[in-house]
């Protein structure tokens, strides 16, 4: 967890500890770990989720983060991702403002984390294609989002989310 406060480049970083609701997240929910059901008009039902080797305690952001960072990489239009994840996490549990202010440095945490483990392992086990995932489309992806500025990115993913359910 962030154990200070300050500023990184001109955005606000909090401590989450103090700030963020805790309790046991799954820590890896990627397209992988997720089993969906179709029910009706092309909409899916999460049926399952495989995986839990990641479980642990800590700030549910944190989840709310690494589920954006995941789908985002395997959607053909990845802005769309974040307004759709906050809004299902949203009808259950809403962010606070501290919360909210932080996801976009913890998307790219979890971008970053995922590219330089994936490519250090992919070093020490090269036949295990599954560690190059994130790399496909990882780093144009973080490069994007780093340019278009958490202002910009948060309007899209703040302003989308509320219009993808039937409230």
């Amino acid at each position: 967890m962030l154990e200070r406060s300050g500023t990184f480049r001109g955005i606000k970083v909090l401590s989450l500890s103090v700030v963020s609701f805790t309790g046991i997240i799954h820590g890896d929910l990627n397209d992988l770990n997720i089993i969906v059901t179709p029910v009706d008009n092309g909409r899916h039902e999460v049926s399952g989720v495989l995986d839990f080797s990641l479980l642990m305690i800590d700030c549910y952001v944190f989840e709310v983060a690494v589920t954006i960072a995941y789908m985002m990489l395997e959607n053909p239009s990845p802005l769309d991702v974040g307004g759709a994840v906050l809004d299902g996490w949203e009808s259950i549990m809403v962010l606070s403002d501290e919360e909210r202010d932080s996801l976009f440095l913890l998307v790219l945490g979890r971008l970053c984390q995922s590219l330089v483990y994936g490519r250090y392992n992919a070093t020490k086990y090269p036949d295990n294609k599954y560690l190059l995932t994130t790399a496909k489309s990882g780093t144009l992806l973080l490069t994007k989002l780093w340019e278009m500025g958490k202002k910009d990115v948060e309007r899209k993913w703040f302003t989308d989310a509320g219009t993808f359910s039937d409230k």
